[in-house]
């Protein structure tokens, strides 16, 4: 899958060609101060043609005056395939303090909580209709996207946006981008973690349990109650366990019922019990409250 990167273009248009070799192909650029890169653009479709695909991207937010390295990579069910590094050098002087912004000058996440996030944004419109949106996702290959919004008019102005359902304890990276009829503006990689959720704890788990003999088996069965004021907190399992010293002689787990109670019925043979046997409950937790620490009681077989 050689790729052949092409001469860049003035204005930070890059161009070159991907070779699919008859097998569906990705390809995007990598772009940066050094040859370590840290931008690239939006994976896009070579196809899975024979043919060089001649390819492009027009990037945006770079600084003036600068040498940028860039390099184009592609993948397939074959490999990577990264090409030769090249670079070019964006015109103007060097940015100065008070000087103009580039079209997208800073990047933030806020308001992180376990399932949402604030994203913003500096833009500074190219164009007098400029459309813009966040990528964002688990790798830097993102995967998901807000919905694009278009302004109009010039000079520089904030933007943000707030994601939820987003997985609690997770690293996303995002990036903003712009839109307008000369081309794409990609803004720099950037992550955030979103935070562990706090579950309630419970009061407390009740445990109760009684015994009916047989001549040749025992019948133990353990209820009780799941003590917590959460409306709708009463989902999970209670993990019940016979045990006879060291011994368990049994394991069930007992779906809590909508109104917090819970009941389990064991029987077991007497050769297997003794005289005496220990009943443990343990809650496990749930997606609003913590796991609690098992209760106990010792029975006594008759």
């Amino acid at each position: 899958m050689p790729l052949v990167p092409g001469p860049e273009i003035p204005g930070a248009q890059l161009s070159g060609g991907v070779y699919p070799n008859g097998i569906d192909t990705t390809y995007w650029w990598e772009y940066g101060p050094t040859t370590a890169y840290g931008q690239q653009t939006p994976l896009a479709l070579a196809g899975s043609g024979t043919a060089r695909v001649s390819v492009g991207a027009t990037i945006g937010g770079l600084a003036a005056g600068t040498a940028y390295h860039y390099r184009l990579v592609a993948i397939s069910p074959d490999g990577t395939t990264a090409g030769a590094d090249a670079t070019f050098a964006t015109t103007g002087n060097p940015a100065s303090p008070g000087g103009p912004l580039p079209p997208i000058s800073r990047t933030l996440a806020v308001a992180i909580t376990s399932g949402s996030v604030q994203l913003d944004g500096a833009i500074n419109p190219p164009a007098k209709s400029t459309t813009w949106w966040f990528e964002y996702g688990p790798s830097g290959a993102y995967g998901s996207e807000s919905i694009r919004q278009t302004m109009s008019g010039l000079g520089a102005r904030p933007v943000n946006v707030r994601l939820f359902g987003l997985a609690a304890s997770t690293t996303f990276h995002y990036r903003l981008e712009l839109q307008t009829q000369s081309g794409l503006y990609v803004g720099p990689d950037a992550t955030f973690t979103t935070k562990a959720i706090v579950r309630a704890r419970p009061a407390g788990l009740t445990l109760s349990t009684a015994t009916v003999a047989q001549p040749r088996s025992i019948a133990i069965s353990a209820s009780g109650r799941l003590e917590t004021s959460l409306p709708g907190a009463c989902n999970g399992i209670v993990e019940v366990a016979i045990a006879r010293g060291a011994d368990i002689l049994s394991l069930r787990s007992v779906p809590l019922r909508a109104d917090c109670t819970w009941s389990e019925r064991v029987t077991l043979g007497r050769g297997r019990v003794g005289h005496r046997v220990s009943v443990l409950a343990h809650f496990i937790g749930n997606a609003t409250l913590a796991p609690l620490a098992a209760r106990r009681t010792v029975v006594s077989i008759p």
